[in-house]
């Protein structure tokens, strides 16, 4: 069950055969080590916990969470896995500081957009699909999508009254997440909720284009953290049945609208290319000049001033 909703929870297309994405990844990677027994497989899961710091912010946004956890155990063990991913975060953090300062990332934050980005992009889109953020992004953000036609559904405007609206809904439904996880005997769920709330915020921040262009893998590790709450729920015989079903339900859609995303991508990602030469053919125009700016999907990347050596083409 866990390795389907890691293939096909929404968001997780996006990361596929793409290592730049590994970030999002190793993210789950950390919040799923803070479940585990600090002193087993030390060595292996440190690693894991400097590299993921290491290769991405995301991950270092999860540290107060091991000090937590180090405070609440007490273990030699516990202090050092924050203490890794903390020195790490630190490099990572000095690395990201550097590249703001010389002008070769920006970060866009719009606080008017947490609670409505928040409402379509993590709650509407793990649980219905790309057709559900695409019907929410017109509705709710008054942006276009790809799948419905602007003119057939009514725009909220983006104004206070209903900013509140939304983030009350939010609030609501992490709520509920909380009480249907809710078990005395394995606080597993509400850790693992906590984290995907936690990184949802810090996406928000650090997207790039700002918190109304967030992405699709700003949003999988917290969809899958959020599944794996649901799935170990539904799992549970000794939980109240209504908070079973209620998770198994979820759960359950969450994974068909990722199998229907799935199945529609190839026809999808063809309709958002539209028309764009073949990479083929874009390799035969670099071959007779390499100075040849190549159109790199989706629209708006290029590939420009690269060369092989001869021996090489």
């Amino acid at each position: 069950m866990l390795a389907l909703a890691m293939l096909l929870l929404t968001g997780a297309l996006e990361g596929w055969l793409n290592t730049i994405n590994s970030q999002f990844y190793l993210v789950i990677c950390v919040g799923i080590i803070l479940l585990s027994r600090p002193e087993r497989l030390q060595i292996v899961r440190n690693a894991a916990l400097a590299l993921a710091a290491l290769t991405g912010p995301m991950a270092v946004s999860l540290a107060p969470f091991y000090w937590i956890r180090a405070v609440m155990q007490k273990t030699r063990a516990a202090v050092l896995q924050a203490g890794v991913i903390t020195l790490c975060g630190v490099i990572q953090a000095l690395v990201v500081m550097h590249e703001l300062g010389a002008g070769r990332r920006q970060l866009g934050f719009q606080p008017s957009g947490i609670a409505p980005v928040f409402l379509v992009r993590f709650i509407l889109e793990p649980i219905t699909g790309r057709l559900g953020k695409a019907f929410g992004s017109l509705m709710i953000l008054n942006r276009t999508g790809h799948l419905l036609p602007m003119h057939i559904v009514h725009h909220f405007p983006v104004t206070w009254p209903f900013l509140l609206i939304w983030g009350i809904l939010d609030i609501a439904f992490i709520g509920w997440l909380f009480f249907i996880t809710s078990d005395k005997s394995d606080r597993s769920p509400w850790w693992l909720i906590s984290m995907a709330v936690w990184l949802a915020m810090f996406s928000m921040y650090g997207a790039i284009g700002g918190t109304y262009y967030l992405d699709e893998r700003y949003v999988f590790p917290s969809a899958f953290l959020i599944g794996v709450s649901l799935i170990l729920t539904a799992g549970k015989h000794h939980a109240p049945a209504a908070r079973r079903k209620s998770a198994a339900v979820l759960v359950f859609c969450m994974l068909l609208a990722g199998s229907a995303d799935f199945v529609a991508y190839p026809f999808w990602a063809a309709r958002q290319k539209g028309g764009e030469p073949t990479w083929r053919a874009q390799a035969r125009l670099w071959e007779q000049n390499p100075e040849t700016p190549l159109p790199v999907w989706p629209k708006g990347w290029l590939v420009s001033g690269f060369s092989l050596p001869p021996d090489h083409r």
